[in-house]
């Protein structure tokens, strides 16, 4: 055990460039921790069925009705639809809106233009620096946002490469 934690501690950057991490059980806390250190209040936010990992590029990016095919290959979609660049934090409510959808309408969703009236802006302040940062969602996007998600990491955890 203590070997397989040395272990993980350094290769942590292969686990984090993955391209799988939405498949690993600890994705959530590790955007929870990155979302706890841009907040002032560090309010705490349980793990709960109400707490959604969000794909910003979404699993049905391929559907003939959306425009993502413009942004993507099967290939770059595939290595990257799970990554740590492309994930973010949702209520339950915003994810199952935003689910599937082109990325002009998921960021409405994100600022709480649901198309049913404005239900909120979400609260989550990771996911609310894509509206702000990305005007559009390309690999370009996914792999900035991955640099600066892992360079969030290494501060919070005080890692880094020696």
């Amino acid at each position: 055990m203590i070997t397989e934690n040395l272990n993980w501690y350094n290769n942590y950057t292969e686990y984090l460039d993955s391209e799988y991490v939405y498949w690993r059980t600890w994705h959530k806390p590790v955007l929870l921790a990155i979302e706890y250190m841009e907040y002032d209040s560090k309010e705490f936010i349980p793990l709960s069925t109400k707490l959604h990992t969000e794909h910003i590029l979404p699993s049905g990016w391929d559907n003939e009705e959306l425009d993502w095919k413009d942004k993507f290959s099967e290939e770059s979609a595939d290595n990257l639809l799970n990554s740590l660049g492309n994930l973010t934090l949702l209520s339950g409510t915003k994810n199952i809106r935003a689910s599937n959808r082109n990325y002009s309408d998921k960021k409405e969703i994100y600022k709480g233009n649901s198309g049913k009236g404005f239900d909120g802006k979400t609260s989550f302040e990771i996911t609310k620096r894509i509206i702000d940062e990305y005007p559009v969602w390309d690999e370009n996007s996914i792999k900035k946002r991955h640099e600066w998600m892992v360079g969030r990491i290494q501060e919070i955890f005080d890692i880094g490469t020696e």
